[in-house]
């Protein structure tokens, strides 16, 4: 089993998506242009409009998803940095009942329902214009592999702080 789905463009290999888990929640352009080569790619996704109701009802569930796992997983790794930062002897994992982890685990969690939310509108906004997405908009947007880049960031933060904890 794998973590996580690299998803490439069949023309040239250009990496497009990282999905982890194999989760997506089926919102987005349902064909981009690879920036590499130009090949349309499909990917498997809808605009907020075309979707079916069914499609809607377990967007909503990975929004769920998203925001226990996010929550869980920012909680975690705040409360270990918080230890690391704090030089601990003994840095325990998942402290539920810590002030840190609950405090970060809402934030986290907050975050991923705030973007999940947001996400909506700007669907609406593209299918109406059919904006086509940016090179920037793909690698920075909060549009395109959310996943990756949430856990790119709770990684780096931890590393941080191991880092200052290991001098």
């Amino acid at each position: 089993m794998y973590f996580a789905q690299m998803l490439s463009c069949p023309q040239c290999g250009m990496p497009i998506e990282i999905r982890l888990g194999n989760i997506s929640s089926g919102l987005g352009p349902d064909k981009i242009t690879c920036f590499k080569c130009g090949h349309p790619i499909g990917t498997r996704r809808l605009e907020w409009p075309e979707m079916p109701v069914s499609t809607k009802v377990w967007y909503f569930f990975v929004t769920l998803v998203y925001i226990a796992v996010c929550g869980l997983l920012t909680g975690n790794f705040f409360d270990q940095t918080y230890q690391l930062w704090n030089r601990d002897p003994i840095i325990v994992n998942l402290r539920y009942q810590a002030l840190p982890f609950q405090a970060s685990a809402c934030f986290g969690g907050l975050i991923a329902a705030i973007l999940q939310l947001y996400r909506i509108p700007i669907s609406y906004r593209r299918s109406r214009t059919e904006h086509p997405l940016t090179l920037q908009e793909f690698f920075l947007g909060l549009q395109w592999n959310l996943q990756f880049k949430f856990l790119t960031i709770l990684i780096l933060i931890w590393l941080i702080a191991k880092i200052r904890y290991s001098l």
